[in-house]
């Protein structure tokens, strides 16, 4: 991959030799694995791995940007289960990284787990962690690690307090679903919830979700909203009722000024399989006067919101990252015609993939995404 290509992965692909990433984007939700290595060899490559990515030969980030909110690893199978990373490595809370070396040069953010069983270094300017207040802790298992005083075998780089040595069990490198892959992914694990059927209509403007499923006894529903299609939230956990097989829920807390609205149910069962229904729309006829446009999207510094109201006051601009955290507030004052408003704080944020809120008076206007490249 080079330039401005991308891909875009919601299912399988099985890569007979080496991929090589010198400049794309790489949006993964399915299973990417590659016989041969992974290579992320330009620092405008930005890989997004929300499920699984897998590599027989060794994965190298010389200087990239990877986000990782899934499982990554390096298999041994070929005697190359290494990680060397020059680059950026951002893993998200429920992250998993797994390999038997791991070397780093650059830098390593966010959180989640890693786990290694063989030598660990990071020398030089390689930096794991970051400095100041944050929630985030980013946790370390060496399996062979001898220094009870370093969390990687070899440490003459920075290790920020944020980074913890914690032992926990090894990922399961044979897991069928990853939190945060593809409904096709999910879709396809044994489970025994089966979905009859999954729709949603507009009753006096609040979506009416109704379904039918089959399911085990103790079966939990986590009804899930999006206002672009990719992040997903709960709104409402319903505990299955006996022999009930038709549900209902009305979604009386939408924001109605958005023009698409996105539901999905996720049915969680007692021993912790997890099966997703298919995706559903709602759209809203905008009566409201109000128009929103984000641009450039994707933006390399500054991006700029357009937006024409005709109500007049203060409206508070959020940026949150994949996860939900908000990485960037500002209030503005618009007037009843067109404003535009250029957000100059975006130059700071990492490159990555970010969600772009817009709200007056606590309510939600608009949402939408953005990617920072």
């Amino acid at each position: 991959m080079t330039g401005t290509t991308s891909i875009l992965n919601k299912l399988n692909i099985t890569v007979a030799g080496n991929y090589q990433n010198n400049g794309g984007t790489f949006n993964n939700y399915g299973k990417f694995q590659t016989k041969g290595s992974i290579n992320f060899n330009n620092g405008q490559a930005i890989i997004n791995n929300y499920c699984r990515m897998i590599s027989e030969g060794g994965i190298n980030n010389t200087s990239g940007y990877v986000n990782n909110y899934g499982f990554m690893w390096a298999k041994a199978s070929l005697g190359l289960g290494d990680i060397v990373n020059s680059g950026s490595i951002t893993n998200g809370p429920i992250a998993r990284v797994k390999s038997v070396t791991f070397k780093n040069t650059g830098t390593v953010t966010g959180s989640g787990y890693l786990y290694f069983t063989g030598n660990t270094v990071t020398t030089g300017v390689g930096t794991t962690g970051v400095t100041g207040i944050t929630t985030d802790t980013i946790r370390i298992y060496d399996v062979t690690r001898t220094n009870p005083l370093t969390i990687y075998d070899n440490q003459t780089g920075i290790v920020n307090p944020n980074v913890v040595y914690k032992s926990f069990t090894a990922p399961d490198s044979n897991m069928a679903v990853v939190p945060g892959c593809s409904v096709e992914m999910n879709s396809q694990a044994p489970l025994t919830v089966t979905w009859d059927y999954f729709f949603v209509t507009l009753n006096n403007n609040i979506p009416a979700l109704t379904w039918s499923a089959q399911y085990d006894p103790g079966t939990l529903f986590e009804i899930q909203r999006s206002y672009d299609g990719t992040n997903f939230y709960n709104i409402k956990n319903l505990a299955s009722g006996n022999n009930k097989s038709v549900y209902n829920f009305d979604d009386d807390q939408v924001n109605s000024k958005s023009a698409v609205v996105y539901y999905r149910i996720k049915a969680i069962e007692p021993h912790g399989a997890q099966k997703y229904s298919e995706t559903r729309t709602v759209k809203f006829s905008n009566k409201t006067g109000v128009t929103i446009q984000t641009t450039p999207n994707p933006f390399t510094s500054n991006f700029i919101i357009n937006y024409q109201t005709t109500e007049e006051g203060t409206i508070t601009i959020r940026i949150l990252n994949v996860n939900g955290q908000q990485q960037l507030a500002k209030t503005v004052a618009a007037n009843n015609s067109f404003n535009s408003f250029t957000i100059t704080e975006a130059a700071h944020l990492p490159k990555g993939i970010y969600v772009v809120q817009i709200s007056r008076n606590d309510r939600l206007i608009s949402s939408e995404k953005i990617i920072k490249q």
